[in-house]
This record gives structure tokens, sequence and C-alpha cells, in this order.
């Protein structure tokens, strides 16, 4: 009996069948999905891009087949307790349209505009065990199967990204990094179209470069293997095109980063921005002496003034003159103190007799 031939395959999809080997430390996204542009108006949110990749991860080896695949609530949660947000978020997914190059059915290039999936089934149980069941359609199918280039991907840094922009740039620099020239040179258009900034939104580029590219930079350099460089290039005093190179860290940097993912969530925004402060030890505490009791004294009165002071010097220069005549003379009482009272008269005895 002839043995029935396997289909055959492209690396994409031997690479995620290698990745289930490593308990789901790996997630592997083809590079057709992955350095793409999302269509005007199309911006997903960090929640919708984290689950497009951790339904990417579920299908793994298995994403090429017409089959249905199962993930439940709570791998999709993330440590969320709730499940409020989980319908919005699967809403956002079942609407991402993608735009990518292709054939026609003629076998022509092609602009290809559409969807990822056939069907999106969310079991209405809100138990941590409840399922999402998706099936890819065929265009997501076909791309699956053929694709030789892929972005593997640290799941634990990109859980760690808090930046939904952040996200797509780790998504490129996995696909990149590594190359012999890792590197992107793109319009600030399509710079725009591929990060998924919405329009209207952060129309300068100096708005562009400080509330998109430089916040991710610090999450990718502090958090992936390898680090982001930005470089503009100007036609005078615009910025035409800008240019991306993701570089491969040493050991070091590696082993650092490895080290950040397993610390605690709380306070890396400020470790990642080096705003964190480190307290100094405090020492032993020693004995210490009773103070001393406070001896009250009278406050000082004010220094006389120049006239006093030369009224009393000249008081004790002169010298005091006495006469020997009044020494020996008795001291009389005055002629006051000895008068006699006068006896009333009549007209104020008669002024004193009561009516």
């Amino acid at each position: 009996m002839p043995r029935k031939s396997l289909p055959s395959v492209g690396r994409t999809i031997r690479a995620a069948a290698a990745a289930e080997q490593h308990d789901g430390t790996e997630i592997v996204k083809p590079g057709e999905l992955t350095d793409i542009s999302f269509p005007r108006g199309v911006s997903p949110s960090l929640a919708a891009r984290r689950t497009l990749a951790l339904l990417l991860a579920t299908a793994g080896a298995n994403g090429w087949k017409d089959q249905v695949h199962r993930i439940t609530k709570r791998e999709i949660r993330q440590g969320h307790k709730s499940n409020e947000r989980l319908k919005d978020t699967l809403d956002e997914v079942a609407g991402i349209r993608l735009q990518t190059g292709g054939l026609s059915s003629r076998g022509r290039a092609a602009i290809v505009r559409a969807g990822l999936f056939d069907e999106l089934i969310e079991e209405t149980d809100d138990g941590d065990q409840s399922w999402v069941e998706f099936r890819f359609n065929r265009h997501t199918r076909a791309l699956l199967k053929d694709s030789n280039t892929f972005a593997a991907m640290n799941r634990a840094a990109l859980m760690a990204l808090q930046s939904k922009y952040a996200i797509t740039l780790y998504e490129l620099g996995c696909l990149y990094a590594g190359r012999r020239h890792p590197e992107m040179d793109l319009t600030v258009p399509d710079l725009r179209l591929k990060l998924g900034v919405p329009e209207g939104v952060y129309r300068d580029w100096t708005d562009l470069q400080r509330f998109v590219l430089s916040k991710a930079k610090l999450e990718i350099d502090a958090l992936a293997h390898f680090t982001l460089q930005v470089e503009e290039v100007r036609n005078g005093r615009k910025v035409v095109r800008v240019r991306l190179r993701f570089l491969l860290k040493d050991d070091r940097g590696i082993d650092a980063a490895a080290d950040e993912l397993e610390r605690p969530k709380a306070g890396r925004k400020a470790r990642i921005r080096g705003t964190v402060e480190h307290a100094e030890p405090v020492p032993a505490p020693t004995a210490i002496a009773a103070p001393k009791p406070v001896r009250k004294t009278r406050p000082a009165a004010d220094p006389p003034s120049k006239a006093v002071r030369k009224s009393r010097a000249k008081a004790v220069d002169e010298p005091v003159q006495l006469d020997l005549e009044d020494l020996t003379r008795p001291i009389l009482p005055s002629p006051e103190s000895t008068a006699k009272r006068r006896p009333p008269t009549r007209s104020q005895r008669e002024r004193r007799r009561p009516v």
C-alpha cells in the first residue's frame, strides 16, 4: 500500500511546532502578518493586539488546517479577574482587517485586504474555563501554510509591554533583529499606517516622535533582546523618512532584560525611566543622653541711654558739700503738720445742720 504523503508546509509552521515544545514561552507569528500595514482608520487597541498574538500561539502548528481552535477566557484575560472587557476585545479582534501583498486570481501582483477569521465564537458562561473558539479563513490558512519568514517572540516580554505601538514595534524587531540589514526605511505616512496610528492624532512629527516612538523605545530597550534606534531623514527642516534599526543586545543586556521581566510589575515604569529613588540604609539606634536642664535667666535690660549715662557720671564725679549747721540742727515737724485745727464758724455749722 503506497504511503500517503504529508502536505508540505513552510518554515513558519515548522518553527511553531518547535515552539510548542518550549512550554508556551515563545510565540511564532508569520512575517506576512507582522510586516503589514493597517488600513486607514484601523487602530487595534493594546488588548486586541495581545489577543491576536495569543490566538496565533494557540493555533500553533495547526493554524493552516481548516479546523476549530480553542482558548479559555482565563488565558485571554492574562491576570484580569473579570470578563467585562473581554467582549469588546473579541469584537475588535474579529473586525481586524489587514492589508498585505498577494496575487489576484489570474496570478498578478495585488493588494489583499481581508479579515482573519471565518468565525469567532464566545461561550456566554463567565467561568474561567469557558471557551473562545475560532477558525481562520482560507486566506489566513494559505498564508500560514506557505510562510517562510516569522517573528519568534518572547511571550513574557510581549505581555509586559504597556503600549500598543510598542507591541507592533516589538513584533517588527523580532522579525528584523539578527538579519544582515536589520532596519526599515519608511516615509512618515507609511510609518503611521504600519503602527496603526489613528488619523488626526499626532499630526506633527514632534508629537509622533515624543508620544509614540520615544515611549515605545523605552519599553523595548528595557524588556526585549534587542534595542530600537530611530533615525530621522530630513529634507531641509522637514522629516520625510524614518529609519528604524533593531540591534541585538549582548549577553549582559539580554540578562538585564530577563531580570526585569522577572521583577514585579509595580515600579517598572519608574525603573525603565530611571526615576527610582534608592533609600540610604538607616543606622542602628544608639543611646541618647538626657538633655541638661536649662537654667532660666532674667532677660537683660535695655542699655541706658546716652543722657542717663552722662548724668550718672556727673553725679559720681561732683563732690558732695555738707554744712555742719545742717548736721547739728534738730529735725522739727513742719508748720503745716503742727498747726491746730480751727473750729468751724457759725455759718459753716448752719450749713451742715440737717433741714
